[in-house]
Formats: C-alpha cells, sequence, structure tokens
C-alpha cells in the first residue's frame, strides 16, 4: 500500500480526526498525517519532510491559509494544496482561492467531499513526474550508454544533498533538475551522441551546447521554474575552467555542484563504448584530486565521508 504524507494546518482536534477518517476512505493508501497550527511549526514541517498533500484551514487563531500559501510558493513548492473550512466569507474566499497554488476548496460541512477531490489532486501530481521519468527513460533509450544513469544519479545526489542537510523545499527541486539534467542532449546529432571514438574540437562545441539546451527546453515549464540549476550549471568547474559559462566557486549552484561530483562519479564507475567501469577505489581518488579544481571542496568531503561510513 502506497504512503502518502499528508500535512494538516488545522487548530481544532476534532476538525483533524473527521478530515482524517474521511482520508483513509481513499483506497490504496495509507495516510500518514501530521497536524500543525502555526507558522513556525508548518516552516518546520516543510524543512523536514516532503509532503504528498497539504490540507489547511483558512483562519486560525495565530496563522491562516494565505499565509502558508505566500510560503509555499515562496519555496516553489507544487504539492496540491487544498483549504477546508468552516465560516469564510465570500471576500476571503475569492482572495484565497485565486492563489495559482491552490487546487481545490472543501467546506467543513461537506467532508465526504474531500476524499474524491483528495484522490484527484493525487492522481495529477503523480503524473507530473512520471511524464519527467518518461523523458529521463527516452533518452536512455536513445543514448544506450546512459541508460540507467539519470535514475542512479538522481537516487544518489539526493542521499548527498541530504547528508548536506539540504531542507527537503530543496531536494524537490533537486530531484527533479537532476532527472532532467542530460535533456538537452535531445537536441544533439546522432552521430555525436552515439560516437564511441574522441570527439573532435568542433564536435565538443557542439556537444557542449546541451546545457543551454536543456535550459532554454525546460524554462518555459513553470512547474520546473527552481529545477533549472542542475540541467544549466552540472558542467561548471569550481576552478571556472566549466561550461556554458564559465562559473566558479559559489557563483555555481550549490545543488549542481552536488550533482557534479555524483555524476561523475556514476559516469567513471559504470561502463561506457570506449572503455570499462573503473574501480570505485580509483574513482574516488580522482574525485580527492579534483577537489578544489573541478569539485566544491565541502561537496567532495561529504561524499567521500558517505563511502567511508558504507565501508566501514
Amino acid at each position: 500500500m502506497e504512503e502518502l504524507h499528508v500535512l494538516l494546518v488545522e487548530d481544532n482536534e476534532n476538525d483533524a480526526e473527521l478530515i482524517l477518517r474521511e482520508l483513509k476512505k481513499a483506497n490504496g493508501y495509507q495516510i500518514l498525517m501530521e497536524r500543525v497550527e502555526t507558522e513556525d511549526q508548518f516552516k518546520q514541517a516543510l524543512h523536514r519532510q516532503l509532503w504528498e498533500v497539504i490540507i489547511c484551514d483558512s483562519v486560525m487563531p495565530s496563522f491562516s491559509a494565505a499565509r502558508a500559501l505566500e510560503l509555499i510558493e515562496g519555496y516553489g513548492l507544487t504539492s496540491p494544496f487544498i483549504l477546508v473550512s468552516g465560516k469564510i466569507s465570500e471576500q476571503d474566499a475569492r482572495k484565497i482561492l485565486g492563489w495559482k497554488s491552490v487546487h481545490g476548496y472543501i467546506s467543513k460541512d461537506k467532508l465526504s467531499d474531500l476524499g474524491p477531490l483528495f484522490r484527484r489532486e493525487i492522481r495529477l501530481s503523480s503524473e507530473y513526474d512520471k511524464m519527467l521519468e518518461s523523458w529521463a527513460q527516452a533518452l536512455g533509450l536513445r543514448d544506450k550508454e546512459t541508460q540507467g544513469h539519470s535514475e542512479r544519479v538522481t537516487e544518489l545526489t539526493i542521499k548527498l544533498a541530504r547528508a548536506m542537510s539540504i531542507s527537503e523545499t530543496q531536494i524537490v527541486h533537486i530531484r527533479r533538475g537532476a532527472l532532467m539534467h542530460d535533456v538537452g542532449k535531445m537536441g544533439v546529432p546522432d552521430e555525436l551522441l552515439l560516437k564511441a571514438g574522441k570527439l573532435s574540437e568542433e564536435e565538443l562545441y557542439v556537444m557542449r551546447k546541451h546545457p543551454k539546451m536543456g535550459y532554454d527546453l525546460l524554462r518555459p515549464m513553470e512547474y520546473l521554474k527552481n529545477s533549472l540549476d542542475i540541467p544549466y550549471c552540472h558542467h561548471e568547474h569550481w576552478d571556472g575552467s566549466g561550461y556554458p559559462r564559465g562559473l566558479k566557486s559559489e557563483e555555481i549552484p550549490l545543488s549542481a555542484r552536488i550533482f557534479a561530483v555524483v555524476d561523475t562519479f556514476d559516469a567513471m564507475t559504470n561502463d561506457r563504448p570506449y572503455r570499462a567501469a573503473l574501480p570505485i577505489h580509483s574513482v574516488l581518488q580522482y574525485i580527492r584530486e579534483q577537489s578544489g579544481k573541478l569539485f566544491d571542496p565541502q561537496v567532495v568531503d561529504v561524499f567521500l565521508e558517505m563511502f567511508e561510513k558504507v565501508e566501514t
């Protein structure tokens, strides 16, 4: 049974129990719900956990749905947000329902409508991420060299980001960016993408356009506006020798600095047409040597520490 993490912003315990009872009627899901009622509790919950659905009362003594929506949109989160309220004026309802992040409204005297709305929003939300995963798989089918690569680097990037205490409000964007990191290669001709030998200078010039092509492809999508750093910047180097813009040190977004280490590790530890996979200890040594050159030293330290913990 699929687990769903639901964040409930509600100051009334009895209402919370009624809402949970309705959610449990959504067959096929195990509902793991946490209730908060203040802004600080809400912020802490968002940073600590990815929530598949957020359900919020309109007005509480120390918090409001309007303020919750300000925070959600500030973090760029796209989790379905359902407003559940008892008494609310027509003016307040119009104001809150006008927010693009609000996915639905349920009156507390009609809580039986919550289950169907909940199921619909879960289905729609999951379809967005399934679309990204399909794109990554499509690229893998075209480029046999990288088949399974996007899935592997996404998993390891998230693990490294969490080891660096990155907030869950950022992890959601990092995951999407990692899945889409090479989407720009769709614009690279087959004769270059599938070439087994070394690329010429002219061919390298074309290949190095793929981060910008990926950025241009994804930028119009509102859903991905906070997930562009990895596709655009994952080939930038700490010392400024990378591409496409020659960014250096902390000019490079942290998510891209994290991803660059993971991407290199995965590429070197898996077979390529022009060479066999290298031993893990050799790859780790290479990453250590490139600390402060290609890679952010702090990211390298945490990455190597992760492997030391596994080995011990």
